[in-house]
């Protein structure tokens, strides 16, 4: 019947403009959160690009290892920096950077020629000095043990050529909770360095280095393991800003269609 079919018209006119309301309230969110989550990859990425512009052009490094990285005819006989072989978590980062210093930016060398070469080639175009690393096959030798200290070599991860090279360099560094103990530990074991996780060091019986932090606490070591993070992080925000990206044009697909049927519904 007519009345019928008015209630009916009625009920859906009702549904339609609570649907509406709903996707007026919904809409603006989705945007405001998509824009927010875009606004982050988009810093994200930005960083990232700096600082993988930073490190192909080799900033911070020294003038010898800048000129043989970018060595079209040597670089093939490179696999990176010593820095690269090495994995470790950020609360040690800085005590890998004062136990191992500028040797962080030795070049990993294929073998003995290319690293003669490459000495040579900074000779010849008085390209600065730098420090090549070179395989060093080793038995696995026993860490140190000693009271009040944990050996750094068990706490960090090393990978590829140089892996044996940097046992061999962190060897004789222990870990400690502080330095006026890592001082005392020192005088009574002379050929052990002894490293805090804030990167002060006391070493070879009575030479203790310390002070600012920012350069063990943001050197080679961190900036590499940022690159990779925000690299991750970046993996994944582009994957949350797709999705927030479809689920927000779909509600504007609804919104659309609804307009178009409450208009319909109210022209019939």
């Amino acid at each position: 019947t007519a009345t019928s079919e008015q209630e009916t018209c009625r009920i859906e006119l009702t549904r339609l403009r609570i649907h509406e309301d709903d996707l007026k309230k919904r809409l603006p969110e989705q945007e405001k959160i998509w824009q927010t989550r875009r606004d982050t990859l988009n810093r994200a990425a930005s960083r990232l690009h700096s600082l993988q512009e930073l490190e192909a052009q080799f900033a911070g490094y020294g003038l010898g290892v800048k000129n043989l990285m970018k060595s079209t005819e040597l670089r093939s006989g490179f696999s990176g920096l010593l820095a690269d072989s090495i994995e470790t978590g950020p609360e040690l980062e800085a005590a890998v950077e004062a136990a191992l210093g500028d040797r962080l930016q030795c070049i990993v060398c294929a073998g003995d020629t290319e690293a003669l070469r490459s000495l040579a080639f900074l000779k010849e175009q008085n390209g600065g000095r730098a420090s090549l690393a070179l395989p060093l096959e080793s038995a696995s030798l026993p860490l140190p043990v000693v009271a009040g200290s944990v050996p750094l070599a068990g706490q960090v991860k090393v990978i590829g050529s140089a892996s044996g090279l940097i046992r061999h360099l962190l060897g004789n560094v222990m870990l400690v909770d502080d330095l006026g103990r890592g001082i005392e530990l020192a005088r009574s074991n002379p050929t052990l360095s002894f490293v805090t996780r804030g990167g002060d060091m006391a070493a070879q019986g009575g030479i203790v280095t310390g002070g600012s932090t920012d350069q063990v606490q943001k050197g080679i070591i961190h900036k590499k393991r940022e690159i990779k993070d925000l690299e991750i992080q970046l993996t994944a925000l582009e994957q949350e800003v797709m999705g927030l990206e479809k689920e927000r044009d779909e509600l504007r697909r609804q919104s659309q269609e609804t307009a178009e049927e409450l208009k319909c519904a109210g022209s019939g």
